[in-house]
């Protein structure tokens, strides 16, 4: 029977190791790379590794077959645990590859998504508030000596409803997008880029919508206003 060491150095040298030094994950290597970046002092006894199958991250001086049995014997470990272990997350759904050009663009997108989605909770407070100056004005009208009908205040109370629900779950969408791009900064990983992008393609389907929406409005609107004027009512 081949032990939990014969079967971790086996699946090793096929596949990826990660590495993180403070918090922040180094390039992957093979097996054998690894090996000759800790021969070179690349790579540190204090630094952190893991490859699937792991139950856990390891330093690299607890793991014999990167370490070797010189560097596992001569280091002391330290009893202050290393910095930004606790904040570093085993990837789970596969480790984030892109350049660092795309980073980049995500940082620099991500405070605009932010603003954006905070003023669209914003503007659909505001249409709150107009939809309450509304229904304030149809009840003062019933009040009043005024002969003319409440349903078109009803309407219009009901399109800015509606109007602030849209812009609120647009603003929703914008924020889970930005809350995603940090997480993909922070810990590059692939699931965080997916909820991103998911999250975006809610945002510009619910704005698709809004516009195909709008341009049916737009023209039924003109299909009424020239029936009305050839039947003259």
């Amino acid at each position: 029977m081949i032990g939990d060491r014969g079967r971790t150095k086996g699946r090793g040298i096929m596949a990826k190791w990660h590495i993180s030094r403070d918090g922040k994950q180094l390039d992957q290597m093979e097996q054998q790379d690894l090996q000759a970046a800790v021969t070179a002092g690349q790579v540190l006894a204090s630094d952190l590794v893991w490859v699937s199958g792991m139950p856990d991250w390891k330093r690299v001086s607890d793991v014999p077959e990167i370490a070797g049995p010189v560097m596992a014997a001569s280091f002391v470990p330290s009893p202050v645990s290393p910095v930004g272990v606790v904040n570093y997350q085993m990837p789970q759904s596969g480790t984030l590859m892109c350049t660092q050009t795309s980073l980049d663009s995500l940082r620099g997108t991500k405070p605009w998504v932010r603003f954006m989605g905070i003023m669209l909770f914003v503007i659909g407070g505001l249409c709150v508030v107009g939809g309450a100056v509304v229904l304030f004005s149809m009840a003062m009208m019933r009040s009043g000596s005024s002969r003319q009908q409440p349903w078109l205040i009803v309407i219009l109370g009901l399109v800015y409803a509606i109007m602030a629900l849209v812009y609120v779950v647009l603003g929703l969408y914008l924020n889970r997008y930005a809350s995603s791009i940090a997480k993909v900064l922070t810990y590059r990983r692939e699931d965080d880029l997916e909820a991103a992008l998911e999250s975006q393609r809610k945002f510009w389907r619910l704005a698709g919508m809004i516009v195909i929406i709008g341009f049916g409005l737009y023209f039924a609107f003109i299909g009424v206003v020239i029936v009305a004027s050839m039947f003259k009512w």
